[in-house]
């Protein structure tokens, strides 16, 4: 034993290469057999430490197959890896100017899987804000920044994510409807932005816009999200303007230079 060794704790490296290792993996999901298998550890030991990591958030467990994949708070982690932490230092000022400019809470969501993935939040000056959403998965066929992301994926990547949605209601306004869902999103791609009118909770809106990169390729959705006290047709119109002339600021960083920028279609 060398005197770094010494320092090691047993049960940290264990956890890690079980992350390392569905990190270098082809495959989504993991049962705990095979984890077991693979890294020569009991069985009962990677079990309690998948439920460690779980409580976390660094793995998700999926119950109907019970199988465990990487989780979306390590994307804390590999987002520099992808040039993530980038976007979250070219959006931070401009979130905070969002929310200066509202009073309501904005953030930065990112695609993650079949979910979207606020990486980045500011809560504006109301004493009554919209909940914490840093870090937490949200269903791409519900809120506002999650169906923008949805809206703006290739033909050829968007329905495949369709089939593979399982529309469960969240509340009275959710879409449940595969076909009605393509027709929202094929407004939410024409029009440049979408609404959420509570389907993902109740009493809480929201409105979001594309962040698109050089390639004019949407790598991000940024969302202003109020309590429905504050809500009205007038302002929906204001925060779209907003939200929207926001998301072309910090696409502008990131190299996007379109030859005619996006203009609020009219609310619904």
């Amino acid at each position: 034993m060398t005197n770094q060794d010494r320092y090691v704790i047993d049960v940290l490296e264990v956890a890690t290469q079980l992350v390392e290792a569905m990190a270098d993996s082809r495959t989504e999901y993991h049962g705990i057999s095979e984890l077991a298998r693979r890294l020569n550890i009991n069985r009962g030991r990677v079990f309690r430490i998948l439920k460690t990591l779980e409580r976390r958030g660094w793995v998700e467990f999926e119950p109907r197959t019970a199988s465990y994949r990487l989780g979306a708070r390590l994307l804390f982690i590999t987002e520099s890896i992808h040039g993530r932490l980038d976007w979250r230092r070219e959006a931070g000022d401009v979130l905070r100017q969002l929310t200066e400019l509202t009073g309501d809470s904005a953030g930065l969501f990112v695609l993650y899987g079949d979910h979207a993935v606020c990486v980045e939040q500011q809560k504006g000056g109301y004493m009554l804000q919209a909940g914490d959403l840093m870090g937490r998965p949200v269903p791409l066929y519900v809120g506002a920044a999650p169906k923008v992301l949805l809206a703006n994926l290739p033909d050829s990547e968007r329905e495949p994510a369709i089939d593979r949605l399982e529309l469960l209601p969240f509340t009275e306004s959710t879409i449940t409807n595969k076909e009605t869902l393509r027709k929202v999103l094929d407004s939410v791609r024409a029009q440049g932005y979408a609404v959420d009118n509570q389907d993902y909770e109740s009493g809480v809106q929201a409105v979001g816009a594309p962040v698109r990169d050089h390639t004019a390729r949407v790598v991000a959705a940024m969302s202003v999200i109020t309590p429905q006290a504050r809500y009205s047709l007038e302002r929906e119109g204001q925060l779209i303007n907003w939200v929207i002339q926001a998301a072309n600021q910090v696409s502008l960083r990131l190299g996007h230079r379109p030859a005619q920028q996006p203009s609020k279609a009219s609310a619904t």
